[in-house]
């Protein structure tokens, strides 16, 4: 593998904000054309959205999914525009879509289209069994399963994400995720919080949109990525493509495995790697930060961040 100099890194639901995007738009006539390209594609006024949606709105998965994934594909364009391309790119669970569109493993319409199936189907199988996400911080991720394991004779508990050494994210329904926070703070959680998303993603309650998802991904023209692409379901390079095809369809209920691809990371950007998250805010820069304090990650999120980028 030739060096690595740049590496994206793509957020995935609960990055979105009111206003996202900002003035990107009006600066980059790349991110414009493709937010209108996807507003055409999937029938949603995505910039609007983006610029006035309230955050109840942008929190609906079927909203959330498709214009996270258009303003990171927009700000990739964008930051292309101005000759910054990756060298690897890596996606936290929705992310994980992007990263495919942006390395070529999946065409960028096809993709589209893909992560607008998996926000209505997600959204279909929260309304069937709703639940919630809470993300722990200052336990072992071993403690916090351990926990929901204890949690599950209230219902249904399990870890969503293992983000870091110091935060994990747990997924379930009411009753689970209460008990599991009531245990997380008896043994001396450092924070708890609850995260802006529409379910419980990643979890056993998301089987009803696995199972809608199926064919669509069976069937998905997946390639080998032309950019490198780390996998945030096994925290590993994407090789095997069919192979992956497998894990990308376990993924709604899999846990994502962020900290294993923030390992990786963290010793590329210690050799001089460049770190950029590219899309709405910056959550995966502050998990970056867990890792250590000396990892810097820059910021593509808007148009006047891509202009102190390319500076």
């Amino acid at each position: 593998m030739e060096a690595i100099r740049t590496v994206f890194l793509f957020p995935g639901q609960g990055s979105q904000h009111a206003g996202m995007g900002g003035d990107l738009w009006a600066v980059s006539p790349a991110a414009r054309a493709l937010a209108e390209r996807a507003a055409a594609l999937t029938g949603m006024d995505l910039i609007g959205l983006m610029a006035a949606a309230d955050e109840p709105t942008l929190a609906d998965p079927e909203i959330a999914q498709v214009t996270i994934f258009t303003l990171s594909t927009a700000l990739a364009a964008a930051l292309a525009e101005q000759g910054i391309r990756p060298d690897l790119v890596a996606g936290h669970s929705l992310g994980e879509y992007t990263a495919l569109a942006v390395s070529g493993a999946l065409p960028w319409e096809e993709a589209l289209l893909l992560v607008q199936a998996r926000g209505r189907a997600m959204a279909r199988a929260a309304r069937l069994a709703p639940g919630k996400m809470a993300a722990i911080s200052g336990l072992e991720p071993e403690r916090v399963a351990a926990l929901c394991a204890a949690a599950s004779r209230d219902g249904c508990a399990v870890v969503a994400n293992y983000n870091t050494p110091l935060q994990t994210v747990v997924a379930g329904d009411a009753g689970g995720i209460e008990s599991v926070i009531a245990l997380a703070r008896a043994e001396g959680a450092l924070k708890i919080d609850m995260l802006n998303v529409g379910g419980a993603y990643h979890s056993p309650l998301m089987a009803p949109a696995r199972a809608e998802l199926e064919p669509l991904i069976r069937r998905a023209p997946l390639r080998p990525p032309a950019t490198a692409m780390l996998s945030s379901i096994t925290g590993e390079f994407v090789t095997d493509i069919e192979a992956y095809r497998s894990l990308l369809l376990e993924q709604v209920t899999l846990p994502v495995r962020w900290g294993a691809c923030a390992a990786r990371l963290a010793a590329l950007a210690q050799s001089g790697a460049a770190l950029v998250e590219v899309g709405p805010g910056r959550v995966l820069g502050g998990l970056m930060r867990q890792i250590s304090r000396a990892i810097g990650v820059l910021a593509a999120c808007d148009g006047a961040a891509l202009a102190r980028i390319a500076s």
